[in-house]
């Protein structure tokens, strides 16, 4: 069977090979660019690997220059720039504080696990879309927190807890609530389940 799926797919064994695909691009989400997410899929090692970040670099990949790999990071590193944006402008909603809000933007870039964030994986989108879900959660705009927040569950498979906090906020003020509220506020909670569990089948 894996002898026949070699040869039949070069590049998916190149990059299982690989394993994580080199030090800037990751094997699995350069081949699911590639090709069609299908074949990749077949491999049951692709399943750790959620299907937005490289779909997003492929459509991507038709305005950049170079190859697919090159959309591969510059879409991680614009989304890594959108990411501190966000955590600027999350912490300054819960704090006040711009001198506060700017030391968690430069904490966020300079952790040491940030280096991620500018190669070819999908955290920087995953680290973005979470942060936004957060951000419209707590500024009471549920049907985009639960956009946000299905979007990140199909980019990473911790995606899924989302639902927790969305649970949370959602409940807030649940029962004063009106009609479209509280349908938003329920589909806020569920969207990063339901978006997970449809990932997982890809």
């Amino acid at each position: 069977m894996s002898a026949s799926i070699e040869v039949r797919h070069p590049e998916r064994t190149r990059a299982r090979r690989r394993h994580w695909g080199g030090p800037v691009v990751g094997g699995f989400y350069l081949s699911m660019a590639r090709v069609h997410l299908g074949l990749v899929a077949a491999d049951p090692e692709t399943y750790r690997f959620f299907p937005l970040y490289p779909l997003t670099a492929r459509a991507l990949d038709v305005v950049t220059p170079g190859a697919t790999r090159v959309a591969l990071v510059i879409l991680a590193n614009l989304c890594a720039l959108g990411f501190a944006v966000l955590v600027h402008r999350l912490v300054m909603h819960e704090t006040g504080d711009a001198e506060t809000a700017r030391r968690a933007a430069w904490f966020a870039c300079i952790a040491p696990p940030a280096f991620v964030m500018v190669w070819g994986y999908a955290e920087p989108l995953f680290l973005l879309l979470s942060v936004a879900a957060f951000l419209m959660l707590r500024t009471n705009r549920f049907a985009l927190a639960g956009l946000f927040g299905a979007l990140a569950a199909l980019t990473r498979p911790l995606g899924v807890v989302i639902a927790i906090p969305a649970a949370v906020e959602a409940g807030r003020g649940f029962r004063t609530a009106n009609l479209r509220s509280r349908v938003e506020r329920r589909s806020t909670s569920q969207s990063p389940s339901a978006s997970a569990g449809h990932s997982t089948q890809k």
